[in-house]
């Protein structure tokens, strides 16, 4: 939902003739509504994550996965890779019942920071909740991988 990297989506998908991709201006969180938001001038954009509302903060559209899933009618959801600068916790924690019922692949970067821990360590517990099977891993940056339990294990 941060406008200057709306901007560059648009010109690198422009400028790869990507036709295929549709572009959906929300941010994915544990409800629908609307949240505040600090625009981060093309980097580091994010969730206010506080009751304190900063200065030129706007509101943003959320929803979930399994609203979105149902909102665009597909029939399946193959694969999602989310750096969404550590609300990666309310995207899952809002798709848990749905990831026990429909398949789907992840690929989580983890390394954001809440409550000073990395966000890999709640983002492992909510994946087990939900009956999946998932690999951390610690480079450059950590990432988290996840699949349904029985594929591919």
């Amino acid at each position: 939902p941060d406008e200057k990297n709306l901007t560059v989506l648009l010109e690198n998908l422009k400028s790869n003739g990507a036709t295929n991709v549709k572009v959906v201006k929300k941010g994915l969180w544990n409800m629908q509504g609307m949240l505040s938001f600090i625009q981060g001038n093309g980097a580091v954009s994010s969730v206010v994550f506080s009751d304190e509302v900063p200065a030129g903060a706007i509101s943003i559209e959320v929803t979930t996965i399994p609203e979105f899933f149902k909102s665009q009618g597909l029939k399946k959801l193959d694969f999602v890779k989310m750096d969404i600068e550590a609300a990666e916790i309310e995207a899952i924690s809002g798709a848990v019942e749905f990831m026990k019922t429909t398949p789907v692949n992840f690929a989580i970067a983890s390394y954001h920071l809440r409550d000073g821990q990395e966000t890999y360590h709640t983002v492992e517990k909510l994946l087990q909740s939900a009956g999946y099977g998932y690999a951390t891993e610690f480079t450059d940056t950590i990432t988290t991988y996840a699949w349904p339990k029985g594929a591919g294990e």
